[in-house]
């Protein structure tokens, strides 16, 4: 890992093969819009090119709960999230709950690998990512139950 010390083209090369996610925020550091406060779901966060929240509270939010569903909206709305990321097609759940109106894919889906300091620990093939711009619009409802 050392020589990725020496140029910015041997870092990228260090961090493509051994950092987690570098090649993930390098391409949605590229087809971003500028403006992007983004929702990832993707684990190395740390990476992210533009403000960013992480995916995480969400897994822990009950979403039954309409005052949780309150709470993570407000995060949403109070960050100015505008861009989503994720590696799995949009929940059914998320998209009724939480009120996301998608404006339209930004890029994707794109495939990367899982990348890992272990060179025997490299799992093809890895994520696939999609980026949509969204638009927050709440406040929440809870979900229609269609009767039969």
């Amino acid at each position: 890992m050392f020589h990725g010390a020496l140029t910015k083209s041997l870092r990228d090369t260090v961090m493509s093969r051994a950092a987690n996610d570098y090649d993930a925020t390098r391409w949605l550091d590229e087809v971003f819009p500028r403006d992007s406060v983004v929702l990832a779901d993707i684990r190395s966060v740390a990476l992210m090119p533009r403000p960013f929240l992480s995916r995480d509270f969400l897994v822990f939010a009950d979403l039954d709960n309409i005052s949780e569903r309150d709470k993570v909206l407000l995060m949403l709305k109070s960050h100015h999230v505008n861009t989503i990321v994720l590696s799995l097609p949009l929940e059914e759940k998320m998209i009724t709950y939480l009120n996301i109106n998608l404006r339209g894919c930004i890029a994707g889906p794109q495939e990367f690998k899982l990348d890992s300091r272990n060179p025997w620990n490299r799992e093809e093939p890895g994520m696939r990512l999609t980026a949509y711009r969204v638009n927050l619009i709440g406040p929440f409802s809870p979900p229609v139950v269609k009767q039969h």
